[in-house]
């Protein structure tokens, strides 16, 4: 592994860390996502989505994806479609990673969808209220980050994994709080058979 993936892998500065491609369209055939609520241009998994531009942090609670909000903020969208399914949100990875799974969990209180991908760090309070309040489900293995829509590499061109393992969490409407292991490579190789 060279210095700059060391650098961009193992840095507490490193606080966006762009979804693998092939594991969101695991889960979006599942939930059916309308709306990214943490992305930029160059990282969206959904054609509508908020920047730091549009922080979702600062909306009014029960304002995610609504046609009100879109009005407001002219949200932006590729396609021009209203968020109206479950929300993805692959939030920063920091000091903030908190607030949130706090918001994702009081948006789902408040009736919406919301799946969340974590750190897998049982130890911090986001973790808990997580566990608290959604359905967590732990991914078996790493997850391959990407940076500019391609994996991170090592010096030999290898795919490197995370330096950390991680979880998703559903919030919403009929969730369940608790916690289960997940293969989503499972999940996806049964998908296309």
């Amino acid at each position: 592994m060279n210095a700059q993936t060391q650098a961009t892998l193992f840095s507490s500065d490193q606080t966006e860390w762009e979804t693998p491609r092939e594991f969101f369209d695991v889960l979006d055939r599942e939930f059916d996502f309308t709306l990214d609520a943490a992305a930029s241009a160059a990282n969206a998994r959904v054609p509508t989505y908020y920047t730091e531009m549009i922080d979702a942090l600062s909306l009014p609670n029960g304002r995610w994806g609504s046609d009100a909000l879109r009005a407001e903020t002219k949200m932006l969208s590729i396609d021009g479609g209203i968020a109206a399914g479950a929300i993805w949100l692959n939030p920063p990875y920091g000091k903030g990673l908190f607030k949130w799974v706090e918001r994702a969990a009081e948006e789902g209180a408040l009736g919406a969808r919301v799946v969340v991908l974590i750190p897998s760090r049982t130890d911090t309070k986001y973790f808990h209220l997580a566990a608290a309040r959604g359905a967590v489900r732990l991914l078996a293995g790493r997850l391959h980050f990407e940076l500019n829509g391609k994996p991170i590499a090592n010096t030999n061109g290898t795919s490197t994994p995370a330096p950390f393992p991680s979880a998703i969490v559903v919030f919403g409407p009929r969730v369940r709080p608790g916690i289960r292991l997940w293969d989503w490579k499972k999940a996806r190789d049964a998908a296309s058979t």
